[in-house]
C-alpha cells in the first residue's frame, strides 16, 4: 500500500474532551443553580430545625414549671401532715403525762415501789 495515496480514509468523529465555550457555560450555570439550591435548602432545614428546637425547649420549660408546681403542692400537702401528726403526738404525751400523774397520785406507793424494782433490775443490766 502506498502512504501517499489519495484515497482519504474516513475516521470517525469522537468527541472532544474541551467542551465548547456554549456547553461550558451551560455547565456553569447548571452547577450555579444547583449550589443556590443546595444553600436554600440547607437554609430552609436549619430554619426548621431552629423552629423544632424552639418548640421542644417550650415544652420542656412548661413540663419543668408543671413539675415544680406538682412538687411544690406536693410539699406543702407533707409539710401540713406532718405539722398535724406532730400536734397530735404533743397533745398525746401530755395526755400520757397527765394521766401518769394521776396513777402516782392515786397510787404512790405502788408507783415507788415500781420504780425502785425497774431501777434495780436497770442496774443489774448495766453492770454486766
Amino acid at each position: 500500500m502506498d502512504t501517499t495515496s489519495t484515497e482519504t480514509e474516513f475516521v470517525p468523529e469522537v468527541p472532544t474532551t474541551e467542551p465548547t465555550s456554549g456547553k461550558l457555560d451551560v455547565a456553569k450555570e447548571k452547577a450555579r443553580q444547583i449550589a443556590n439550591e443546595a444553600s436554600d435548602k440547607a437554609h430552609e432545614l436549619k430554619a426548621s430545625a431552629a423552629e423544632r428546637a424552639a418548640h421542644l425547649k417550650a415544652i420542656a420549660e412548661e413540663r419543668s414549671q408543671h413539675a415544680r408546681a406538682v412538687a411544690a403542692e406536693r410539699t406543702a400537702q407533707l409539710k401540713q401532715v406532718s405539722n398535724e401528726k406532730i400536734q397530735q403526738s404533743r397533745v398525746k404525751a401530755r395526755e400520757c403525762h397527765a394521766s401518769t400523774e394521776e396513777y402516782i397520785r392515786q397510787h404512790p406507793t405502788k408507783s415507788v415501789l415500781t420504780a425502785l424494782g425497774v431501777g434495780f433490775v436497770v442496774g443489774l443490766l448495766i453492770r454486766k
